[in-house]
């Protein structure tokens, strides 16, 4: 995922301390990306997917169909998300458990402006 993400037109990947240490900032609002994986039981895991899913300009009444999804201390299901620190970027992908490894279930999902802080509040409240 971290390659798409680095791909992306809007980001641009900096680095400081002779190369060691790499940040991603989302470019139109300057805002750093920070990166966060969470499990998730099977049924959450099948809501998110219909969530991220979701038509564009739809996603608002999808996560409002589901209510709240907790994380699990571990689980069948895991979503990665890189969300700018102003909730303005955000890059999902879902992940499920097989054959003793997490595979990814579709390709990244990118989503700005509004839907990008639906995200960040649905999958990632602490941040």
């Amino acid at each position: 995922m971290a390659a798409k993400v680095a791909a992306h037109q809007d980001i641009i990947v900096k680095k400081s301390c002779f190369g060691l240490v790499k940040k991603a900032f989302y470019t139109p609002t300057d805002s750093s990306i920070l990166a966060l994986q969470n499990d998730y039981s099977a049924e959450n895991g099948d809501r998110i997917k219909q969530i991220i899913n979701a038509p564009e300009g739809q996603l608002e009444a999808a996560v409002k169909a589901f209510g709240g999804i907790d994380h699990a201390p571990m689980g069948p299901f895991r979503v990665e998300v890189c969300l700018s620190a102003d909730h303005q970027f955000a890059a999902v992908q879902a992940f499920g458990y097989s054959d003793f490894e997490y595979k990814p279930l579709a390709d990244v999902r990118f989503f700005t402006g509004n839907e990008a802080d639906i995200i960040g509040r649905l999958l990632a409240p602490a941040l």
